[in-house]
């Protein structure tokens, strides 16, 4: 082989080498999407016991969920409960796919498939975490606000864990009953079992618990602007973490089928035009629920 030949094919190796590092960086879900990292590094840390390091990954949900639920208090405990003990010890947690969620504009369904020591679970272990953005702008983080699995990936239970509201080990529990109680949740819909509402794009929904009264409440982007409509009384959230002056509260009640609707809506003084203007596209747009 001459010198030039044996030249170019070793500039071939090289590009090619180069190409393959490059792609590793950009489609390696860690390194490209901090929402999923988040969730790795909850599932490893509260895996290995670290309850710190898995508590400043979770919501304020998950952490009063814990507090109250699991043994001592600890979010670890908890999981550490759900899977035999002859799996040993998580050896290594691994992302395996995220689809954006359709009813939150920030909002990531993450599977991770995870690996144990030694037994049954050894083979992959089943994890499902949503991600969510916290704040506003460059201030905000990602954290984990709901999660259900670890169970062995060959369980039937394991299946679309972000909509089945059979997965295992939810929690918190009420944050997947949407299905269960009625509730459909689209891109610009929100129907429940009492009325049907248009939300404007960009914000968040959140559903109220199983075993309470039907309310939805709708976020704004920065979550300094708020909108709750349910069927009995509900009050609008005080806000403060939010810098500028609140506007005042604004609540109307009026009825639907025979059943009191009631809205309240809180936002920014220095938005309060557009935020009106939001107020009234939203409650203009309630109606019946179709039959």
């Amino acid at each position: 082989m001459n010198t030039r030949r044996l030249t170019l094919i070793l500039i071939a190796v090289g590009i090619i080498g180069a190409l393959l590092i490059a792609a590793s960086l950009v489609f390696t879900p860690t390194n490209t999407s901090p929402a999923f990292d988040a969730a790795l590094q909850f599932v490893e840390a509260v895996a290995r016991g670290d309850e710190t390091a898995a508590l400043a990954h979770v919501s304020p949900d998950i952490r009063a969920y814990a507090a109250a639920n699991c043994p001592d208090g600890l979010l670890s405990a908890c999981i550490d409960g759900y899977t035999p003990s002859e799996w040993g010890a998580m050896q290594r947690a691994v992302y395996r796919r995220a689809a954006p969620n359709t009813a939150q504009a920030t909002a990531w369904d993450i599977d991770i498939i995870s690996y144990y020591a030694a037994g049954t679970g050894a083979s992959g272990v089943c994890i499902y975490a949503r991600a969510e953005w916290f704040g506003a702008g460059e201030q905000g983080v990602w954290l984990v606000t709901r999660y259900a699995g670890f169970v062995h990936c060959g369980d039937p239970e394991s299946r679309d864990m972000a909509n089945s509201p059979g997965a295992p080990n939810r929690v918190p529990p009420n944050l997947d009953s949407d299905a269960a109680r009625g509730v459909t949740i689209t891109d610009d819909t929100v129907i429940t079992g009492a009325f049907r509402v248009d939300y404007p794009v960009g914000w968040r929904v959140i559903t109220s618990a199983a075993d309470a009264p039907i309310a939805v409440t709708l976020v704004a982007p920065g979550d300094c602007e708020v909108i709750v409509i349910g069927v009995e009384s509900v009050a609008a959230p005080d806000l403060p973490a939010c810098a500028d002056v609140m506007i005042a509260p604004v609540t109307q009640t009026f009825t639907i089928d025979g059943a009191a609707v009631t809205v309240a809506g809180v936002g920014r003084e220095s938005e309060s035009a557009a935020f009106t203007a939001t107020l009234e596209q939203v409650i203009g747009s309630i109606a019946s629920a179709p039959a």
